[in-house]
């Protein structure tokens, strides 16, 4: 009966594993945050498996303990906002292509949203999920997910409207990383 647990679990997860590891990255950007969380999801999800009745659910099931344990480290640390999206400026952790500094941003912008606009806009746009599957991974109704998207949207877009000029100039964006210490 475990063994049969194990390998149904083990099938399922195969099939998500890329996309909670890109999710749990995109909340927590630090590495070892997001090795963590992933880990932390995983494990209540291996335990709670038995009360998933329907396995087509597995991935609301799964994205939904990722949810509900980032918004539980989140209080216990008393922030409002994404944490760990500073780190990504640190001298080691800077790459130098232009793919990264516009991830750089575009991950420190999402850090200044609302923590539901920003999971809503992660789960949406960078994990791949349709509306529906947003409103059920949130545990929210349909227009609210809607309205997270687009209220995350309008938000990113204002924020790196000034961005976009610095990077049509990398040495601009090189300067200013190399003097952060």
């Amino acid at each position: 009966m475990q063994q049969d647990k194990k390998e149904h679990f083990t099938l399922l997860y195969e099939n998500l594993k890329c996309e909670l590891s890109n999710y749990c990255r995109a909340l927590m950007v630090d590495e070892e945050d997001a090795k963590d969380l992933m880990s932390e999801t995983v494990l209540a999800a291996f335990e709670g498996f038995e009360k998933l009745r329907e396995p087509e659910k597995f991935k609301y099931f799964l994205f939904g303990i990722a949810g509900r344990l980032f918004k539980k480290k989140l209080r216990r640390k008393k922030i409002l906002q994404f944490t760990g999206l500073e780190k990504a400026h640190d001298k080691e952790s800077f790459i130098k292509t232009d793919d990264a500094i516009s991830l750089n941003m575009l991950y420190r912008c999402i850090g200044k949203l609302k923590p539901d606009e920003a999971e809503a806009i992660v789960l949406f746009e960078i994990s791949g999920c349709t509306l529906v599957e947003v409103s059920e991974i949130m545990q929210i109704n349909l227009n609210t997910a809607k309205t997270n998207v687009y209220r995350g949207r309008k938000k990113l877009e204002t924020m790196l409207q000034p961005d976009r000029d610095i990077l049509s100039n990398p040495i601009n964006v090189l300067k200013t990383n190399t003097a952060i210490s």
